[in-house]
Parts: C-alpha cells; sequence; structure tokens
C-alpha cells in the first residue's frame, strides 16, 4: 500500500482561483484604502506607544524587582510577586498604606487606570477625581463607554475586564484569527460551562480573551459576574505587555483538522456548528489507508478537506487532475445550511474505486451510518454497477440511513457519479 501525502491538488485549477481572489482582494483594497491606512496607523500609533514599556520590562532585573517590592508589607511570599513587582516598577500600579493588597477586589477605575498606563499613556491624577483623566483616555480609546459606568468605586466583572483589555490589545496588535469562516470560536465555546452566562456584549471578548491567552476561567467555568483581586489584574497587564506570558487556547489534536505541506506550511481547519464535520474529517485518516491507492490530502478556503485518490503516487506525480479517481470533500464552512449536507463523494473512474478504493469509503461508512453501514454499502454498490456497467439512464436516488440522507446523483453513460451525505440533525 503506498501511504499519503498532505498536498494540493488540482494547482492549474486552484492558480486560476487564485488569480480572481488575487484581482478582489486588490480591488477591495483599493476601495477601502482610505480606511484601511488609517486603522493601520492608529495600529502602529498603539504599539508604539506601549513599545517603551515593553522594552523596560525586557531589561529588567530581580534585582530591580525586589528593591520595588521591598516597599510593599504584604507581598514576601504572595503568588503574583514579580507580576506586582514589574508592574510597580513602570509605575503602572502603586500600594497604599505601605502594603498592595494583592487579595482585595480591583475597582473598575483601578483597572481601568491600570490598562490605560499599560498602554503607555500617563496623564496625571485629577484633583476632584483620581480616575478622571484615565477614565477619559478609555472612553477615547473606545475601551468602554461615556456612560457605561454608574459607579467607577466597585469592583469590576471578569467580563468588563476580558473586554477592556481585548479592545486595548486589539488596538496594537492583529488579532491571530481574522478568517470569519475559520476561527476556534465554536471550539472555544463549548469549553466555557457557564458560557449562556455571559451578557451578549461580552460574549465575543470572551472568546478572544480566550483565544488570546489573556484572561481564561478555571475548571471549564469563567464566572463571567466574578470579580478579579488586584494580584489577578497585574497578572492581566503582564499578558497585555508580554505576549510571551500568555497561554492561548490550544486545541487537543483530534479537535481540529491540520494539514501539513510538503514545504513545512501548516493549516489548521477549527471545528464549525457542526462539530461532527471535523470528526468525520478526522475519521477519513483512519479510513482512506484501506485503500490499494494513493490518496493526496488537503486543505482549501480555509473550510474545505479534500482527499483525493489516484492509482498509485505515480499517476498523482504525473497529472494531479486528470488521473483522479475519486474525490471526498468535507465542508466545513461556519454556516447552518451548508453543514446540513457537508459530506461530498465524486467516483470519476468507478471501475478503478471498484478495484482500488471500495474498502476505504466502507470504512468511511462505518463512521457515518453505524449500524446500518451495509444497507448503505449495497446503495453505493449499486451505482457502482450502473457506473462501471455503462448505463445510459440518467438517475436519481435518495435514500436515508441513520438519520442522514444519501443522495445519488448520475448522468447517463457516464463512468462515475456523485454522492452527497447529509450530517445529523
Amino acid at each position: 500500500m503506498l501511504k499519503g501525502k498532505y498536498a494540493w491538488y488540482g494547482n492549474t485549477m486552484i492558480r486560476k482561483c487564485l488569480e480572481v481572489i488575487l484581482a478582489m482582494v486588490l480591488l477591495a483594497l483599493f476601495v477601502f484604502l482610505t480606511s484601511t491606512e488609517s486603522f493601520a496607523v492608529e495600529a502602529n500609533e498603539a504599539a508604539y506607544r506601549v513599545k517603551p514599556l515593553q522594552e523596560k520590562l525586557t531589561s529588567l532585573e530581580d534585582a530591580d524587582i525586589e528593591n520595588v517590592l521591598s516597599l510593599y508589607g504584604d507581598m514576601g511570599s504572595h503568588w503574583s510577586r514579580k507580576e506586582v513587582g514589574m508592574l510597580s516598577y513602570l509605575y503602572i500600579i502603586s500600594g497604599y498604606g505601605g502594603n498592595f493588597h494583592p487579595n482585595d477586589p480591583v475597582q473598575v477605575d483601578q483597572y481601568i487606570k491600570m490598562v490605560v498606563r499599560s498602554m503607555g499613556y500617563a496623564p496625571g491624577e485629577d484633583t476632584k477625581y483620581w480616575a478622571q483623566n484615565y477614565i477619559d483616555i478609555a472612553i477615547g480609546q473606545k475601551l468602554i463607554s461615556q456612560n457605561e459606568y454608574s459607579d467607577y468605586k466597585r469592583p469590576i466583572t471578569r467580563e468588563e475586564a476580558a473586554r477592556i483589555i481585548v479592545k486595548a490589545t486589539l488596538l496594537k496588535e492583529e488579532f491571530p484569527y481574522n478568517d470569519p469562516y475559520n476561527t476556534p470560536d465554536n471550539l472555544v465555546r463549548s469549553k466555557i460551562k457557564d458560557y449562556s452566562a455571559i451578557k451578549d456584549m461580552n460574549k465575543q471578548y470572551v472568546l478572544q480573551s480566550y483565544e488570546i491567552g489573556l484572561i481564561r476561567g478555571s475548571e471549564g467555568y469563567f464566572r463571567p459576574a466574578g470579580t478579579l483581586t488586584r494580584a489577578e489584574a497585574a497578572t492581566i497587564m503582564i499578558r497585555y505587555l508580554n505576549d510571551g506570558s500568555r497561554v492561548p487556547f490550544t486545541p487537543a489534536a483530534d479537535e481540529v483538522f491540520t494539514c501539513i505541506y510538503e514545504d513545512g506550511t501548516v493549516d489548521t481547519i477549527w471545528p464549525p456548528m457542526k462539530k461532527e464535520v471535523i470528526d468525520a474529517a478526522n475519521a477519513f485518516r483512519t479510513a482512506w489507508p484501506k485503500s490499494k491507492g494513493y490518496c493526496s490530502i488537503g486543505c482549501g478556503d480555509g473550510h474545505r478537506i479534500v482527499y483525493v485518490f489516484y492509482e498509485n503516487e505515480e499517476m498523482y506525480i504525473q497529472n494531479s487532475i486528470h488521473n483522479m479517481q475519486m474525490a471526498v470533500d468535507i465542508e466545513t464552512l461556519n454556516d447552518i445550511d451548508i453543514l446540513r449536507n457537508p459530506y461530498h463523494i465524486t467516483l470519476y473512474d468507478a471501475d478503478a474505486v471498484n478495484r482500488i478504493h471500495r474498502d476505504a469509503i466502507y470504512e468511511m461508512f462505518k463512521f457515518w451510518f453505524e449500524q446500518d453501514a451495509d444497507k448503505a454499502m449495497k446503495e453505493f454498490d449499486r451505482y457502482l454497477g450502473y457506473a462501471t456497467s455503462n448505463d445510459k439512464e440518467h438517475r436519481i436516488d435518495r435514500i436515508t440511513y441513520n438519520g442522514r440522507l444519501m443522495f445519488f446523483y448520475k448522468v447517463g453513460g457516464d463512468d462515475g457519479f456523485s454522492l452527497s451525505i447529509n450530517s445529523l440533525e
């Protein structure tokens, strides 16, 4: 048995598609040039403002941290002493009464001050209300809205803190998942047991906070209405300033689909609303080796997973387009209508599939149809028979097994056919 490898199939077709996509991108850039440039300047200014703090943070010595910690009488062995020491050295935070009070809840105004100073602003304190200058900057930077808080002295909630720090972070750096059709959101959402308790206005920010690695929960709970301690807030500021201190969300290997190409590049496809689609794609990793031929695996458009079957590797190398014998296309686009019918099998050479690749399909049918796998396979074999016997009749069949609709389509006289399979409702 030949081993498959991860590679694009249909290089000529893909090249043409890429040319079309490139033309569309260039047009979009032309139309939105002014707004794009404005955003880039703003983002660069935010990063530029933070840079001196980051450089100072990098150059800190342990002795510097210890010296500033000596000013606090309650930080001798606290778990956050390093983070508190670093931020105190940078004049981002400070204590009072000779102590830092690391376990006290952090107030809204205190948290806003931490964020604003971490962004590189040092406006000084207003004589009437010490936090007003920081609040004004936070409003100007759109971290908060004008009338969002009626009481700045109350403890800030975890979901509010997540929204503010994510907004500040995205002013200075690009979000790592910018494809709206391929993001970790669905998977991260499934990991947060109390996700429904998060206010709608904060849900996306909490997801992004997990994904970036700024604020996360524990034991599967985010506890959105819970409060933060001053020590926890200090740790969040360090993560804002130093992305190396973050712990971004990392999926298990079987929770995503990964294509590793010959040049070492990696494509990751995250699960859509229906996780079974990724499970099916990964199940095919076990199924395709049942073929006696060669299989090429690729990720296309950020939301398509394609298994393409050939007689052998030589035929693939010789002409990857014209020598295709069968293709299995799994659609992962995060669209509920498309996900109702995500699996598509196209036979180009039914005789070859019958001789070489049939066992791979049968193995996959066990995943899709479970106890009805043999019944579903009989329908597949029936269409194999039509295609290999040069049947002249135009045929369409809709058959349901294990709650999944199978839609067969064959043009009379063709030596292949197509089969679409629904996901479970």
